[in-house]
């Protein structure tokens, strides 16, 4: 799942992270079985914040323009339960941004790749 933000000022970004109804839950660590649970349906989350506040050299298909936050689900979960959004300074609390090239490795890390 990726939630992507882009704010007026980097103190008012807010993600959407609310849960959903029953959802298919599969992972390679579950050996390829899929069991179905209520709430989050991702192992993993990608959130994504347009830095660049220069308008002249803004471009949005550079990925170094971007911060990148990725996040187990039970650690949205563990941190913030039931919540509805979350705030970039509270998804700073589980999380740090990575470059755009690290994302795969990071997921694949949560999912037990």
């Amino acid at each position: 799942m990726v939630a992507q933000a882009q704010p007026t000022t980097r103190s008012s970004v807010q993600f959407w992270i609310f849960a959903l109804g029953a959802a298919p839950r599969a992972c390679p660590r579950l050996s390829g079985n899929v069991s179905w649970r209520s709430g989050r349906a991702a192992d993993a989350y990608v959130f994504c914040v347009f830095k660049e506040k220069d308008a002249k050299r803004t471009n949005v298909l550079d990925q170094g323009q971007w911060d990148f936050y990725v996040v187990a689900t039970g650690q949205i979960e563990d941190a913030f339960g039931d919540q509805k959004s979350l705030s970039l300074s509270s998804l700073g609390t589980v999380a740090k941004p990575v470059d755009y090239g690290e994302i795969r490795q990071v997921v694949e890390g949560i999912c037990g790749i």
